[in-house]
């Protein structure tokens, strides 16, 4: 799979008036989606809104068409901070989930409330 997509999803304390269902072993269960060309990219977090701490990302990448999940992508996060135009939080890869490897996942800490500008690529 050689293709570079990148999507930016704002991630936002305004997202707090979203409510989405979380299992009980924290998984994500409400994705931002974005499409880009023939790829839809979902990204989702625990908790909804990103607050001071460990968050949990999760995402997934999907063929528009088909509606096949990749298992086998290079998927990568990158992310900026409120007030930050340089990214604070990698390029950290998202290793693929255990349990289900159509989902790559990540936690990382972030150190305060606001504006987060996420990027995956793919």
């Amino acid at each position: 799979l050689e293709f570079s997509i990148a999507i930016l999803l704002v991630i936002s304390v305004f997202a707090l008036y979203v409510n989405p269902t979380v299992d009980a072993n924290g998984s994500v269960r409400s994705y931002e989606k974005r499409s880009v060309g023939t790829f839809e990219i979902g990204l989702g977090t625990v908790p909804a809104s990103p607050s001071p701490g460990v968050v949990h990302f999760a995402a997934y990448v999907q063929d528009i068409g088909t509606g096949v999940r990749y298992l086998n992508a290079n998927v990568r996060l990158t992310a900026s901070g409120p007030g930050s135009q340089d990214p604070e939080i990698g390029p950290e890869k998202m290793p693929n989930n255990l349990m289900d490897p159509s989902y790559y996942e990540l936690n990382t800490a972030v150190d305060r409330d606001g504006i987060w500008f996420v990027m995956i690529e793919v």
